[in-house]
C-alpha cells in the first residue's frame, strides 16, 4: 500500500471526511431553510416583542442546557459510535421540524426550536469526534479539517438563511 505522509490521511479516510463534509452542509443547509419558518406564526399567535423574548430564552435555555449535557453527549457518542449519533441526531432534528409542520401551538414551536438548538449541537459534538477519528494517523491535519468543517456548516446556513 502506498505511504501516507503526516500532511495527507489516508484514501479511505479522506472519502469519509468528504462524506462528512456533505453531510454537515446538508444539515445546515436543511435546518436553516426551516429553522425561521415558524417565526411568523409565533409572532402572529404572541406579537414580535413576545415573540422575540421567547425566542431568546429559548435560544440561553438551550446553550445553557447543552453546555450542562456534553459530557453525557460526549459519554453517548462514544459508547454508541459516531455514525449511529449522527444519524439520530439528524432523524431528530427531521422529527423537531415535523412537528412544527404539524401544529401551529407556541409549545410546540419554541420546543422545536430548543430540540432543534440541542440536536445541532449533538450533530457537531459527533462529526468532530468523527473527524478526529479518522485523521488518528494524520494529527497535523486535525485543525484544518475542523476548520473545513466549521466553515462547510457556516455556508450551508448561509445559503439556506
Amino acid at each position: 500500500p502506498p505511504e501516507t505522509s503526516e500532511a495527507t490521511p489516508p484514501a479511505d479516510a479522506r472519502r469519509s471526511l468528504i462524506a462528512l463534509r456533505i453531510s454537515t452542509g446538508l444539515v445546515a443547509l436543511a435546518l436553516s431553510l426551516v429553522v425561521l419558518s415558524p417565526t411568523p406564526a409565533l409572532i402572529g399567535a404572541v406579537g414580535a416583542d413576545k415573540a422575540t423574548s421567547m425566542l431568546q430564552w429559548v435560544a440561553a435555555a438551550s446553550a445553557g442546557t447543552e453546555v450542562l449535557l456534553s459530557p453525557i453527549v460526549g459519554a453517548l457518542i462514544d459508547a454508541l459510535g459516531r455514525k449511529p449519533m449522527l444519524v439520530c441526531a439528524t432523524g431528530a432534528l427531521a422529527l423537531a421540524q415535523a412537528l412544527v409542520a404539524c401544529t401551529s401551538s407556541v409549545g410546540a414551536l419554541l420546543l422545536s426550536q430548543f430540540a432543534s438548538s440541542m440536536l445541532i449541537g449533538v450533530f457537531m459534538l459527533s462529526a468532530a469526534a468523527a473527524t478526529a477519528d479518522l485523521l488518528v494517523a494524520t494529527p497535523a491535519r486535525l485543525a484544518t479539517e475542523s476548520a473545513v468543517g466549521m466553515t462547510v456548516l457556516t455556508a450551508g446556513f448561509a445559503v439556506g438563511m
